[in-house]
């Protein structure tokens, strides 16, 4: 069997994740070939990376333009991974991420290749309503990508959508562990001095309006020797820092939030959870979707305060009792789950989170997804 995997980004979690997955199916002794499709500016060079899409980063900071390079690289980036898939041998390939606005461009060349290939998807975030602007253009280029696929690779929780009816294969599949890494002990000796309470809690990772830091900050106030730590960079241009940045202001809290707004190495991601005492994953009730940091928190064992928004994460938080969950969307709720957390003893999650490593691990999942793809080429 031979293994495609495509990503279009050079950073954020799907780059992380792709990498992993390049590791696991390598790893195979019934996979024959595996190859890693990234953007031309990407840092990596290991065995089976092929570096032939468009740059993901433009060297404009005009908005306008960013936004025109990045509808041009979605139109032509998927011609490249044509042109390489016509000179492979019959394989299997994985979208680890994809070019959803432009779908109804490309997928037709694309569905005149699957007399040889299987085509799979890995819906990370499986809810893609809002994607685009328009919520109709968002649902139509959506069904477009889906009728190329073969199988949905999806974590835990896949929402009653019509645009995934007609796939042929459903495959819950975990979402993988991240190992612990080394912290960049500069990083952490620049947090350490920041610290002015008993209790750090943690929102990390991208800056997200579904991470709810408007009602969390709300909430901080009156949690007594708490400060909140949030670092890494807004999502998309519609996110703005600045606001939440005055919010602070406004609420007096400038001396209990320590904002981070920038990007984390891995390093910087490891000693940022190190620091934490708690990790906050009280996402709004429109949250459908696993989380990437869940996986790089788990070898640590921290302590976990989730939302009941139904999603992956929550399922995943129910199975494995690693947390404790609270009500969406409720300053109440967040207020006083959060304290019983804190007055608890991280022991009580530790098998929690030894049994949801064993189960979430990287082989478990290129093993379900192979059994599905040779499914696939066996009808």
């Amino acid at each position: 069997m031979n293994i495609v995997i495509y990503n279009p980004n050079s950073i954020g979690g799907n780059y992380e994740y792709s990498k992993f997955l390049l590791k696991g199916y390598k790893e195979r002794a019934d996979v024959a070939s595996v190859n890693l499709i990234f953007p031309v500016n990407t840092p990596d060079n290991e065995t089976g990376i092929c570096k032939i899409l468009l740059a993901d980063v433009s060297k404009s900071k005009t908005r306008i333009i960013r936004q025109l390079y990045f509808v041009y690289r979605s139109l032509i980036n998927p011609f490249r991974l044509l042109k390489f898939l016509r000179h492979r041998a019959d394989s299997v390939l994985i979208f680890n991420d994809y070019d959803q606005l432009t779908s109804i461009l490309w997928v037709p060349f694309f569905r005149r290749l699957k007399a040889r290939h299987i085509f799979a998807v890995v819906l990370h975030d499986p809810d893609r309503d809002k994607y685009l602007p328009i919520r109709a253009l968002s649902e139509f280029t959506m069904k477009k990508l889906m009728t190329l696929i073969d199988v949905s690779l999806y974590h835990e929780y896949l929402p009653n959508k019509p645009y995934y009816e007609g796939t042929e294969l459903k495959v819950n599949v975990p979402h993988g562990i991240y190992p612990k890494g080394k912290a960049d002990s500069q990083f952490l000796q620049w947090l350490q001095g920041q610290k002015k309470a008993t209790t750090v809690l943690g929102i990390l990772g991208n800056i997200r309006g579904e991470k709810n830091y408007d009602l969390i900050l709300n909430c901080l106030p009156a949690l007594e020797d708490c400060q909140l730590l949030v670092a890494g960079l807004p999502s998309n241009s519609a996110v703005s820092v600045e606001r939440y940045k005055e919010k602070i202001e406004d609420l007096g809290l400038s001396q209990r939030v320590i904002w981070v707004d920038k990007y984390l190495s891995d390093g910087e991601m490891h000693a940022a959870i190190e620091f934490c005492d708690v990790i906050l994953m009280y996402y709004s009730g429109t949250f459908q979707s696993q989380s990437g940091i869940l996986n790089m928190i788990a070898p640590y064992h921290k302590k976990l305060l989730v939302s009941d928004a139904k999603s992956a994460l929550l399922n995943t938080a129910i199975t494995y009792q690693f947390a404790v969950i609270a009500e969406s969307d409720s300053e109440r709720s967040f207020t006083e789950s959060l304290l019983k957390l804190i007055n608890m003893e991280p022991s009580m999650f530790i098998d929690g989170w030894i049994n949801y490593i064993k189960a979430a691990s990287w082989e478990r999942h290129v093993d379900l997804a192979i059994t599905a793809f040779k499914q696939v080429a066996n009808k």
